[in-house]
């Protein structure tokens, strides 16, 4: 993943400062995090790092899982109107992020 993380800021145009401040931390622990230095992130900076760099978490970890389909099904879901059904579709994605993260995290993958 350690490459990843460098190559996707790189690939956005952002120093080290800009995103280490986007995300709260400092340079020098998003330097080791994209050293591979710190093992674990904490998967809140995962989530916001794909935002940023407009990728997947799958993308940014380096993981190709078999995807996995999950549709969220909601009553009278054509009666919703759009900013709703917007707001819906993030929400589908969160829980898609979440459940890739504990599938990788309980099969202990780990691509450095």
């Amino acid at each position: 993943m350690r490459n990843n993380l460098r190559k996707f800021r790189e690939k956005s145009n952002y120093s080290q400062d800009f995103v280490a401040e986007y995300l709260g931390i400092d340079r020098s622990t998003l330097s080791k995090m994209e050293k591979g230095e710190i093992k674990y992130i904490n998967p809140v900076y995962l989530f916001k790092l794909s935002k940023l760099y407009n990728v997947s978490i799958e993308e940014l970890m380096g993981y190709t899982l078999p995807p996995k389909e999950i549709k969220l099904v909601f009553r009278n879901e054509k009666n919703l109107d759009a900013e709703t059904r917007n707001k819906l579709k993030k929400i589908e994605k969160v829980v898609k992020n979440i459940l890739f993260l504990k599938e990788v995290l309980s099969n202990g993958q780990d691509r450095d």
